[in-house]
Order: C-alpha cells, then sequence, then structure tokens
C-alpha cells in the first residue's frame, strides 16, 4: 500500500483511475494471482517489485 500512497499521495488520484476498477474486480474474486500481478508491474512500475 506505501507505494500506491506514494504514487498517488491524494486519495482521489487513485479513486478516479482505472486501475482502480481492476483491483477491485481482483478483490472481488475476478482474475487469477498471475493476472493481477501482470496488472501490478504494467500500472504501478515501481523499482523494487519483481
Amino acid at each position: 500500500m506505501q507505494e500506491l500512497v506514494a504514487i498517488y499521495p491524494n486519495p482521489g488520484g487513485f479513486i478516479d483511475y482505472t486501475a482502480a476498477a481492476r483491483i477491485n474486480g481482483y478483490l472481488g474474486g475476478n482474475g487469477t494471482l498471475e493476472a493481477l500481478e501482470g496488472a501490478v508491474k504494467l500500472f504501478w512500475p515501481v523499482s523494487g517489485w519483481k
């Protein structure tokens, strides 16, 4: 979560972002762990994430 706060210090920026919809979908049980990991790497290319 710290990585998200670093990228979106204003919560409104994250809430309005398209990626939030994807995360909500994964949290709702849609998608696989592998797909979630791929989305995280695509939308949040933070150094140190593998």
